[in-house]
């Protein structure tokens, strides 16, 4: 991904935390000076509902953007059908091998992506599903490969607890956009709602950091790290309310490698 781009998204994740910090502070001082003084909440009530909707307003737009990126890689050139049956054959093999290494009994399929550069799990009908970008597989090394497979191979085998915050803030955001003709319930929702993408931060990077560990434990470190390295190229090396930047996994990487016997 060119470097331009990646800065673009890094700065928009930036504000979209520091947006939930601004709402979740105005959010809960509209309602304590609701109790205390309703006259000044009343007339701290148009910056408070303003406060409270940009964590919305900017969720709703990023769901857009990643929606309108969607069609334009749609508009793109497809990979030839034999290229795509040569990447599907390997990722089909070697991630089975680091599944077996990882001693991993459940179901995993391994899909080749299109026209994308990430790597993720995803369930379907309750198959898990690795699925690998192609522009991720073009050029890939071996080594590389391994490294990515076994931290999404890790998710599948560590993570089976349901993430409950992002489901929770899901449903939030609906009923606030509900409440928006009842400004006072609007806000608090609008609090809450940012406190709750908040929280969902340390949790789901923790998970990211034990994903990291264990593929590092069954794949050697180097070759997560250079399959993160590789992801920084295809995809982007910002960070997320899901994922913390990359340059920082592969730092706790390079200090668990040291930390290794020789």
């Amino acid at each position: 991904m060119h470097r331009s781009a990646t800065n673009l998204l890094e700065l928009g994740a930036w504000i979209q935390i520091g947006s939930c910090v601004f709402a979740a502070i105005i959010g809960a001082s509209f309602v304590v000076a609701s109790l205390i003084n309703p006259e000044s909440a009343r007339a701290a009530e148009p910056l408070s509902f303003i406060a409270t909707s940009l964590p919305v307003f900017l969720v709703l737009s990023s769901l857009l953007l990643s929606f309108v990126m969607k069609l334009r890689v749609e508009r793109q050139k497809k990979v030839p059908f034999q290229d795509i049956k040569a990447l599907s054959a390997r990722l089909g093999e070697i991630g089975k091998q680091v599944k077996t290494r990882m001693g991993v009994m459940a179901k995993v399929e391994f899909v080749v992506s299109l026209r994308s550069g990430l790597v993720y799990t995803m369930k379907k009908r309750g198959n898990n599903r690795i699925m690998a970008g192609d522009r991720f597989l073009n050029g890939a090394s071996d080594e590389e490969l391994e490294g990515v497979l076994a931290h999404e191979i890790a998710h599948v085998s560590h993570m089976t607890k349901p993430r409950i915050m992002p489901i929770l803030a899901t449903v939030l955001i609906v009923v606030q956009v509900l409440f928006i003709p009842i400004p006072r319930i609007f806000i608090v929702l609008g609090a809450v709602f940012a406190m709750l993408l908040l929280l969902t931060i340390p949790g789901n990077w923790k998970t990211e950091y034990y994903a990291d560990r264990v593929a590092a434990e069954n794949v050697e470190a180097e070759k997560v790290i250079m399959g993160l390295k590789r992801l920084a190229k295809t995809s982007l090396s910002g960070f997320s309310f899901t994922h913390p930047p990359l340059a920082r996994r592969i730092k706790k990487l390079e200090r668990f490698s040291r930390s290794l016997p020789k």
